[in-house]
């Protein structure tokens, strides 16, 4: 009731607290008489009737007092209107007479004062003034002190209100849902690449009637426990098993044997593939896998190094062939030694994942298949009850071919040249005391193997209309790169020409990261220059950790940090943090292999065209390098790139967008972009680096 510029005199000031006082003391009274009277409507009543006299009375004493108060004012002032101010006064006296208040007026009670004379406004005294704007407006039938809404005009408004609370905070939390969804598709995509899984289930997204599994049936009517297959990379190792066909069709009334699927198997540490890597103490106790893996270079100048058991296939192939008809006693014990080495750790390596493999996928152990001879290495025999042991399942392992010069030397599924074959019959001593016989196992050329995954899982193009098409097969792996032709007509393929690239794959990218990190921390050309091997080996991990980040696609630049790698020469420590972008890293492999991989590992092979290098120009980056290369296959096999039926490129390496994008643009250069659009195949997910033992575990009846 007080404004907020003028104060009303005391004697308003007294008269408003004495309504406040009137007003609480009749509530105080009502609340008393309430408990005597319990009739809730009689009470009200009541009510209302004390609060109209005492609030009629309180305002006649008001407006008395006013009144008088403004007469005061007129006679006092000098001069002025005074008819005009009577004229005023008896107005507002009139409309402020008590008469004018019924003794029970149901609606509100109004008091207000006639405006006066603007002249005669500055002489009125401020208590006139504020009763001029002074302005009652009770509501003496209600007896709440707040506003009140019916239920039919609250209740819509409170549906639309809580639709829209709903909405907005709904449409919120679905695009969070969506954001975070997205999230965990980029870092599934991360974790799959990063372990090796699958984008796509095998099992799923393949057409049964694609290829028959009855051309596969009538050999493996002795293994009743189906057929497992086992991929020796040059860095991993995979295992596949098939079951079999005839089993399930005499369990079930009905034939479901082109239900049947080959599987990669997982190890024990849940990966797809092992790492190619195996230490052997001096004790003779052995580690391999990926704790071998993690100290490659740590202990490269330790007596007991980590070993790779298809180096040392190769390495004692290439040995065997160059000292033959050699006599020599010292040579000949060097070679045995490494041939035992050989042979105990690739023994050593592939049995406890075989094992780990045939438990999975078959079920048991392999010493409860071994009846009276628990010391027994069988894993794979014919009859594992006649007191050999193992499981009745065929082994077939893939084999890298030899290198052909012409197209002349063809060769069939692997049957012929099993016995020829200098690799495979060092193959076959390491593994002979796991497979009882020896002789049911088989070795099958790794490109016909993923030529016939490529057919099982729907991968190749159609056959064309040529008398014999044929596949030109890139398998880009670890350390290794081959280029084969495979004729593709009909089981059982034939290979008819085979080259291959040593120290040149997937791991080269790496190396030239390691390269440039050393070049930027330790002020060194190569990785090499190191002879820390520790550091060498943090770098190695890192540099693979962000290869991966990179490959992936998900990320343009990486941040590499390795935290105390050295010393300086105060034995301060030195911390490597390096940003890498992926324009850098192509610009730095193209680089290392102008001047390292071709110079020192293509040019020794021969295997750059002629007619590309006859004026003297070496490749000077990776797509030239391509295109020299399958220049040369061409040259050599006599065939040309339309003769062929399609491209495929399979291999741990085709992951890398570099090793795609250099392809693409060399076959886009030798054929046209059409040519690269319709038969350059890269399959998708794991199925790029397992199409090979996939492949093979369907190579059993041929």
């Amino acid at each position: 009731l007080i404004p907020p510029k003028r104060q009303p005199t005391g004697g308003i000031l007294t008269m408003i607290q004495r309504m406040d006082r009137c007003y609480k003391l009749s509530h105080l009274l009502l609340r008393r008489r309430n408990h005597k009277h319990h009739n809730h409507h009689q009470h009200h009543q009541n009510q209302q009737q004390l609060q109209r006299r005492l609030l009629g009375t309180t305002l006649n004493s008001t407006r008395l007092f006013l009144s008088q108060q403004a007469q005061q004012q007129i006679e006092n002032s000098e001069g002025g209107d005074e008819e005009c101010s009577t004229r005023t006064l008896t107005n507002t006296a009139s409309s402020c007479s008590i008469n004018n208040i019924p003794s029970a007026a149901p609606s509100p009670l109004p008091l207000s004062f006639s405006p006066l004379s603007v002249r005669r406004r500055n002489a009125i005294s401020p208590a006139f003034q504020y009763a001029h704007n002074f302005n009652f407006n009770f509501t003496l039938n209600q007896h709440h002190c707040y506003h009140t809404t019916t239920k039919k005009e609250i209740l819509p408004l409170i549906a639309v209100g809580s639709l829209a609370v709903l909405g907005t905070y709904g449409f919120r939390a679905l695009k969070r849902m969506d954001d975070e969804w997205d999230e965990y598709q980029e870092a599934l995509k991360e974790y799959k690449l990063e372990h090796g899984l699958s984008d796509i289930d095998i099992d799923d997204g393949v057409d049964d009637d694609s290829f028959g599994n009855s051309a596969y049936s009538s050999d493996r009517a002795l293994f009743k426990q189906g057929t497992m297959s086992i991929d020796l990379g040059s860095t991993n190792v995979r295992i596949a098993y098939l079951p079999n066909a005839n089993e399930n069709a005499n369990a079930n009334s009905s034939n479901n044997g082109n239900n049947q699927k080959p599987k990669v198997i997982v190890n024990r540490q849940g990966g797809r593939s092992t790492p190619n890597s195996i230490i052997v103490e001096t004790d003779g106790s052995t580690k391999s896998g990926t704790l071998a893996a993690a100290k490659i270079y740590e202990r490269s100048q330790s007596n007991n190094p980590v070993l790779n058991p298809f180096t040392l296939l190769m390495s004692q192939q290439k040995q065997q062939q160059q000292q033959q008809g050699d006599v020599n006693v010292d040579v000949e014990n060097d070679m045995n030694t490494i041939k035992m080495t050989t042979n105990y750790a690739l023994e050593n390596m592939l049995a406890p994942l075989a094992a780990n493999a045939l438990e999975q996928a078959i079920g048991g152990s392999s010493s409860s298949n071994r009846s009276s001879s628990p010391s027994s290495k069988v894993l794979f025999s014919v009859d594992s009850l006649n007191g050999v042991g193992g499981y009745n399942t065929q082994p077939i392992f893939t084999y890298p071919p030899p290198n052909t010069n012409s197209s002349s030397s063809s060769s069939s599924d692997g049957s012929e040249n099993e016995s020829e074959s200098l690799y495979v019959q060092l193959y076959q001593d390491a593994i002979k005391d796991i497979i009882s016989p020896l002789s049911i196992a088989k070795f099958i050329p790794e490109p016909i193997c993923a030529v016939k995954g490529a057919k099982f899982f729907n991968v190749l193009p159609p056959v064309s209309s040529s008398p014999s098409p044929s596949v030109l097969v890139i398998d880009i792996g670890g350390s290794t790169t081959s280029i084969s032709i495979v004729e593709s007509s009909s089981p059982p393929y034939a290979l008819q020409y085979h080259s291959r690239i040593d120290n040149f794959g997937g791991e080269t990218i790496i190396e030239s990261l390691m390269n440039y990190l050393c070049k930027s921390f330790y002020d060194v050309p190569t990785v090499k220059s190191v002879s820390d091997t520790m550091g060498v080996q943090r770098l190695y991990d890192a540099s693979k950790d962000a290869l991966k980040e990179m490959m992936g696609g998900s990320k343009s630049r990486v941040q590499i940090n390795i935290p105390y790698l050295s010393v300086d020469d105060k034995m301060q420590p030195k911390h490597l943090d390096l940003g890498v972008s992926v324009k850098v890293l192509e610009a730095e492999f193209n680089d290392y292999v102008k001047d390292n991989i071709v110079p020192d590992v293509i040019v020794p092979q021969n295997l750059l065209s002629s007619s590309l290098s006859s004026s003297g120009q070496q490749p000077n980056d990776l797509e030239s390098l391509f295109s020299s290369m399958i220049m040369k296959v061409f040259e050599t096999s006599g065939q040309n790139p339309f003769t062929l039926n399609s491209v495929l490129v399979v291999g741990g390496g085709a992951r890398s967008p570099m090793f795609k994008n250099a392809l693409k643009a060399s076959f886009g250069k030798l054929a046209g972009e059409q040519f690269v659009q319709e038969r350059v195949v890269f399959p998708t997910g794991a199925l790029v680096e397992e199409m090979v033992v996939l492949g093979a575990a369907l190579s059993s009846s041929d």
